[in-house]
């Protein structure tokens, strides 16, 4: 019945919105005729369905015929399922007799119940193209997303949506359309294919920020594996280069515009190729270490996933050739990668090995290293204040010039877990050594922290833990570093 209650109300709309008003009022007529006649018979044959049945006489007005045929189609979007041809047609019905407004409203009407994936876009387009409301069409995607989350037409549809916006209105604000993109990563997560559709979407936009920021997601959610380097080959056939060093995208005619870049992919997928033999997959790799040098640091990471998949006895052999490496941009990332690698796998009291005996005198000197040692201290279930305050210590005297967080932090551990009145004297060390355009910032910072710890009470730990120094002292295994 919805069918055939259909296909009568799109005969007429159809018929309606071509004629003059004389016309339409005789089609009118002659649709609530055939109408009636086809209710009446429903009417005997189901009691479930009913349409209640219309008489029209001449002498009623055009305007209230609109007002019939509008109330029949609403008539028919009560009844499941709502087609997507019909609310197509009734919005072309609306559309053709001036009725805009009346159109809206129905919507509101029909789109209030859970509808199907088309519709939802069916509404957005209508408010985004028709009436120039993007406010509109954003709440129609919201609404059609609550409903159907794992539907990627609705989700790029909906980023589709504040790409336009953003060309419509020239704004340079991307927040909007990265928020988008982040709750549509979290709804697929895993699903490379996805975010790599979206990327395709964001590019046209030419904000080599956002657009970087989507591809460095990319490799920190999928690692250098093959499905993100064949993605990137697809980049580079469209003119759009990531650079692993900078982690910058940016576009050129000229694919090989960034140094290495092309090298980069080229040793990768040779990798790929010979993924089954771990001889020639080292064998590979050293020669792309050769040829790249400092610009290596994607074929690091892809020999570590490889191992770890495959070998995972060779992973620490692995690390203790990166950690030699002088390269700042490659020290920067394996350095800590050893430092965790090494607490999870070996435990926190090796890890403390590594950065007292190795990495915490190696140049370069390296803050993320420090930073690493310092939030693997902090997240062990005992706090062991001597080691915390030596690498806060390290933080504060050679990387702290220009960042407050870090002694901020040190103060809250003070208050938390050490001797309050330490603060004070890191206060006055920060203003020593902070530069001065940093001074006022930190100042409200330590009167905040007083503020906060006015009346809290200080969680006493016992640091004093012989036998975790002794091991320190001894447990470090000499064969280690025999290659030195």
């Amino acid at each position: 019945m919805v069918i055939q209650m259909g296909k009568s109300l799109i005969k007429a709309a159809e018929k309606v919105g071509l004629k003059t008003n004389e016309e339409k009022t005789e089609y009118m007529m002659e649709f609530y005729k055939e109408n009636n006649n086809t209710n009446n018979d429903n009417h005997e044959n189901d009691g479930n369905n009913n349409i209640s049945a219309i008489s029209i006489s001449k002498e009623e007005t055009l305007n209230t015929g609109y007002k019939e045929i509008l109330q029949k189609f609403l008539e028919l979007f009560s009844l499941d399922p709502v087609i997507n041809e019909h609310l197509k047609e009734y919005i072309k019905f609306c559309l053709n007799n001036n009725l805009k407004d009346e159109c809206r409203s129905g919507l509101i009407t029909i789109m209030a119940r859970r509808q199907d994936v088309q519709l939802y876009i069916t509404a957005a387009n209508f408010e985004l193209n028709t009436c120039e409301s993007i406010e509109r069409a954003r709440h129609y995607y919201e609404l059609g997303i609550r409903e159907h989350s794992q539907s990627v037409e609705l989700t790029y549809s909906d980023y589709s949506l504040e790409i336009y916006a953003i060309n419509k209105e020239g704004e340079i604000d991307y927040e909007r359309c990265f928020e988008k993109y982040k709750a549509a990563i979290k709804r697929f997560v895993g699903n490379i294919n996805v975010h790599m559709e979206i990327l395709k979407l964001t590019l046209p936009l030419k904000s080599d920020d956002l657009n970087s920021r989507i591809v460095n997601d990319m490799v920190n959610f999928y690692g250098y594996g093959k499905s993100l380097w064949e993605k990137l080959y697809e980049l580079r056939s469209q003119g759009y280069t990531y650079n692993h060093d900078t982690r910058r995208l940016s576009f050129s005619a000229d694919f090989l515009a960034i140094p290495n870049s092309g090298e980069v992919y080229k040793y990768a997928m040779k990798m790929f190729n010979v993924e089954k033999n771990c001889d020639d997959v080292m064998e590979v790799f050293r020669e792309g270490l050769r040829t790249l040098k400092e610009h290596s640091l994607p074929l690091w990471v892809l020999m570590l996933s490889y191992l770890k998949n495959t070998c995972p006895d060779l992973v620490e052999q692995l690390f203790i050739q990166g950690i030699r490496v002088k390269y700042e941009m490659i020290a920067t990332k394996l350095r800590p990668a050893y430092l965790i690698w090494r607490a999870n796998y070996k435990g926190l009291n090796k890890a403390r090995v590594l950065y007292d005996k190795r990495l915490i005198r190696q140049k370069p000197y390296i803050k993320q290293i420090h930073k690493t040692m310092l939030r693997l201290e902090l997240e062990n279930e005992v706090k062991n204040v001597k080691r915390i305050r030596k690498v806060q210590g390290v933080l504060c005297r050679y990387f702290a010039k220009d960042d407050i967080k870090i002694w901020s932090g040190a103060m809250r551990f003070e208050y938390m877990y050490g001797v309050p009145c330490k603060v004070e004297e890191l206060n006055h060390a920060a203003m020593y050594l902070l530069e001065p355009e940093y001074k006022s910032a930190m100042t409200q910072e330590y009167e905040k922290l007083k503020m906060e710890f006015k009346d809290s009470e200080q969680i006493i730990i016992d640091d004093d833990d012989e036998q975790e120094e002794m091991e320190l002292e001894t447990s470090d295994d000499e064969t280690l570093w025999h290659s030195d």
